[in-house]
């Protein structure tokens, strides 16, 4: 395998072993495609599935599974890629030598390369956490039915963490990468699954409500033990459900007004909409025990 400038094709790795090993040369800087190429690698781009997930039991069905990943692996694999063709113990350390003076521009190119590819203004300083990174892998028929669905993780501090890579695998698992070690992570639907709409029980259409001031149960916020309110529709059989909006505003304000979240103007359109609004969906995970 030889690992050169992917995309310019111009100057090998082991070229630049050889301009190292010239007498009073001095170590020659890695070309940014070389560079890009081995960020991608510590992100496990192109690194075969199994060497992830080496039995199917650890990832069956419907589950997630955490992990942290260890740099000394990700190191020793750099060196592995960059090692090919290597034919003297003289070459070892003119490798080496080279691979410890880019290790922090590999680093700081793999923070930087999902900005890059999804044509975000690039980081001016990418800051790689000293926790380490870490990732999880969802295997679920919601990885196949919402492709689009958003990933956010937190670390212990309840710090957000930056996501530095996700994609899908096959149609049904998911890999996430984050710059440091994650607590929690919330996967959330597609934001275009939001629509107005109202939940069912034996044919008793309801919604949950929401608050409408500011503070603790700000806008848009369910209300602590998730109340329900009856939401009326038409009796005619012309028109089946078919919400009367006018009665069911009335009935949303005597609501609200009972469990003391009625704002002093009474309900505008805007907060009747809040009401009726069925957002995307959202799952946390917590990780438990230690990585």
């Amino acid at each position: 395998m030889t690992v050169n400038a992917m995309h310019m094709g111009v100057e090998s790795f082991h070229r630049l072993v050889d301009l190292a090993l010239q007498p009073g040369a001095t170590t020659p800087t890695i070309p940014q495609p070389i560079v890009e190429w081995m960020a991608q690698l510590m992100l496990l781009q192109n690194v075969p599935f199994e060497y992830l997930v080496p039995h199917p039991m650890m990832l069956p069905l419907e589950s997630i599974r955490f992990f942290v990943l260890d740099t000394n692996w990700l190191l020793r694999a750099l060196e592995g890629a960059a090692s090919a063709g290597v034919a003297s113990s003289r070459d070892v350390v003119a490798m080496l030598t080279l691979m410890e003076n880019a290790v922090q521009q590999i680093f700081a190119a793999a923070v930087s390369l999902r900005n890059q590819a999804r044509g975000v203004a690039p980081l001016q300083s990418p800051t790689v956490s000293q926790t380490g990174w870490s990732g999880f892998l969802l295997r679920s028929c919601a990885v196949q039915y919402w492709p689009g669905m958003d990933v956010t993780a937190t670390d212990q501090n309840s710090n957000p963490l930056q996501l530095l890579r996700i994609d899908r695998l096959s149609p049904n698992v998911l890999l996430c990468l984050f710059n440091g070690v994650a607590q929690q992570v919330s996967i959330m639907e597609p934001p275009e699954t939001l629509h107005f709409g109202v939940f069912e029980n034996a044919s008793q259409p309801y919604v949950i409500l929401r608050g409408l001031n500011a503070g603790e149960q700000s806008a848009g916020v369910p209300l602590k033990g998730d109340p329900q309110f009856n939401v009326l529709l038409r009796s005619s059989t012309s028109y089946p459900w078919t919400v009367m909006a006018q009665a069911t505003a009335n009935a949303l304000t005597i609501s609200l007004k009972k469990l003391g979240f009625l704002p002093p103007s009474g309900i505008t359109s805007a907060e009747y909409a809040i009401e009726m609004v069925q957002s995307a969906g959202l799952q946390t995970f917590q990780r438990s025990g230690v990585l």
